[in-house]
């Protein structure tokens, strides 16, 4: 009876939904039922709390990379349709995305780290950690290497062949003719009129893959032992901890909102086409 009444089971369904979503809006995430942050704590939040900061060193900074590398590839593919800049980026395109992350993962391993012992093999830190601040970031970052390695190579290839397709379309349109036809430079032609006409969908993924990104990836991050939130996803799952499983399913869910959101508003600065707000009527 203790526990029932302390979780509000005794109340009405229609009150628990509302104690329930102004928990989920103040991050009142409870406590684990099983697990325990590595440091000693049982509350939801500071797992996720101490879990974030690694995902988002590791998979943000590697999507920011995948990011640049495809516009910076994809634009100069598209400006040579058929060349072998934009064959070879079709091909890579279909050979990477083809590659499980988590498998060619554990190729890396194989081959950089027991066979050329150039990377360590996974985790975070040495142990034991060294014990200078500069050397301990220094010891992390050899430690990120691989798996960063491994991210961008499997990603990169499919952020080129999107963006070189979006760019393609543009470059048809009757504007940049007209834009060519005035005898402006191609430099100006692209970056100034193409770019910004096809920046709402690569904006879209952007936004998406970047926050995206603080999810981390359950198996990637378990084969190199990497202390991020996918692999505290794992961990929960392993154990049927629910409440850290909806406390984090609450906060990407939440991220997914935000960032649509935020697209809406993009769209309405990038594109003049959309107007926010309400019109009024034409007379």
């Amino acid at each position: 009876d203790y526990l029932y009444n302390l979780h509000g089971l005794n109340q009405p369904y229609w009150i628990r939904v509302l104690f329930r979503a102004r928990d989920v809006l103040t991050l009142n995430l409870g406590k684990a039922t099983v697990m325990t942050s590595p440091t000693g704590s049982t509350e939801v939040l500071q797992m996720v709390l101490e879990a974030l900061p690694w995902t988002i060193m590791l998979f943000t900074t590697a999507t920011i990379i995948e990011i640049l590398l495809g516009l910076f590839l994809g634009l100069r593919a598209a400006q040579g349709v058929g060349g072998l800049l934009d064959r070879s980026v079709s091909v890579f395109a279909m050979f990477s995305n083809s590659l499980p992350m988590w498998w060619f993962g554990m190729l890396m391993i194989l081959a950089l780290s027991y066979g050329l012992n150039l990377f360590p093999s996974g985790g975070r830190v040495s142990t034991p950690p060294p014990t200078d601040p500069f050397l301990y970031w220094i010891d992390v970052l050899k430690h990120m290497a691989l798996p960063l390695m491994t991210i961008v190579f499997v990603s990169f290839g499919g952020w080129t062949y999107v963006t070189r397709n979006i760019v393609v379309g543009t470059l048809q349109e009757d504007f940049v003719m007209a834009a060519r036809a005035k005898g402006l430079p191609e430099r100006k032609v692209v970056y100034g009129h193409v770019l910004r006409s096809a920046s709402p969908p690569i904006i879209t993924m952007s936004i998406f893959s970047l926050l995206g990104s603080l999810g981390g990836a359950m198996i990637t991050e378990s084969v190199f032992t990497w202390p991020g939130m996918g692999r505290l996803y794992w961990i929960a799952l392993q154990a049927g901890d629910v409440k850290v499983l909806l406390g984090l399913t609450f906060i990407m869910t939440f991220l997914y909102l935000v960032a649509t959101v935020v697209i809406d508003l993009v769209y309405g600065f990038l594109d003049p086409r959309v107007k926010v707000g309400i019109t009024g009527r034409s007379r």
